[in-house]
């Protein structure tokens, strides 16, 4: 057998190779087609409107409003809004830094004094936490445990929830 004839062989064994993997990949995408008919099939038109109408309507009511919007009229559902973000150094090391987004979630439209009120306060909180506290999971743990305990007792059941967007050390 020679060099050439190895590589003919090779080259068959290539493309049978290529062959199979194209009609397994049109086989997994037509199964796919298939099944989402079936399933779509099975929910009937009205059924499809209003859940297309509920998943928008849910996106739309979720949105974030920031404090510094100048809306007129707010929505009566809980609403989600974003304080400025805290970036600051620890006082036990301040080669370190901290960058931390917040969010509140409120039943009523907070006053924008209260909030900035809030974010100073976290501001301050997080000025005192050494950087050991918060490495680690559980020291994230404890430190969003603190921070929306310190919310909580600030705004006297005007928040309901507290939402960490970003959380970077540097």
């Amino acid at each position: 057998m020679s060099y050439n004839d190895q590589n003919i062989r090779g080259n068959q064994s290539y493309k049978r190779f290529i062959m199979q993997f194209i009609v397994c990949t049109a086989i997994g995408i037509f199964c796919g087609w298939l099944g989402g008919i079936v399933i779509s099939s099975f929910i009937l038109a009205e059924e499809k409107e209003n859940s297309i109408e509920s998943i928008f309507k849910n996106f739309y009511n979720n949105r974030t409003r920031s404090i510094y919007a100048n809306d007129a009229v707010y929505p009566k559902d809980p609403q989600i809004f974003a304080l400025h973000p805290i970036i600051t150094n620890f006082d036990s090391s301040p080669e370190n830094w901290l960058r931390l987004d917040v969010a509140l979630i409120c039943d009523k439209t907070p006053n924008k004094v209260f909030l900035e009120i809030l974010h100073q306060d976290i501001m301050a909180y997080v000025r005192t936490v050494s950087m050991k506290q918060i490495t680690g999971s559980q020291g994230f743990r404890y430190f969003k445990e603190d921070v929306e305990e310190r919310v909580k007792l600030r705004a006297q059941g005007f928040v309901s929830n507290v939402i960490f967007r970003t959380f970077i050390i540097a």
